[in-house]
């Protein structure tokens, strides 16, 4: 990777932890943590900071990017105009995470991850945009539990 895709990876990644950490502060706010429960995340944070850093944080963005954006986008793309193949991956992509708290997340994150593929022709920051939303959730999750 060069330098400018560094810069642009490094730009993504943080622009995923200010969205994660926006989420989070909203579902604090709005005590939606409490309205809709979330047992798939908190078994995702049962597990040892470790295994949660390399499983969630690093290996499911990049496996959920080359799935979601990559083969499923390419695909419907080839048959559909961009615009739904755009809401339909985005869409599978929020159903995917299981529970309506992380839909109402992964949806917009979704349409995000789709508008910096399409921008940046690459699937690279998307993986870096999500590994920074998961990363941030995992760590700040660590911090004050």
């Amino acid at each position: 990777m060069n330098r400018t895709g560094l810069v642009k990876c490094i730009q993504v990644f943080l622009l995923g932890a200010v969205l994660s950490l926006a989420w989070g502060a909203v579902t604090g706010l709005l005590h939606l943590d409490r309205v809709f429960p979330n047992q798939g995340q908190e078994a995702m944070f049962a597990v040892r900071l470790p295994a949660q850093i390399a499983l969630y944080g690093i290996g499911s963005p990049i496996l959920e990017e080359v799935l979601f954006r990559g083969l499923l986008f390419g695909l419907l793309r080839r048959v559909l105009p961009d615009r739904i193949s755009v809401l339909i991956t985005s869409a599978l992509f929020a159903l995917w995470h299981g529970n309506i708290l992380q839909m109402l997340y992964a949806f917009p994150m979704g349409l995000l991850f789709q508008y910096l593929l399409r921008r940046d022709g690459s699937l690279a920051s998307p993986v870096c945009c999500h590994c920074g939303a998961n990363l941030t959730a995992i760590v700040v999750r660590a911090v004050i539990t």
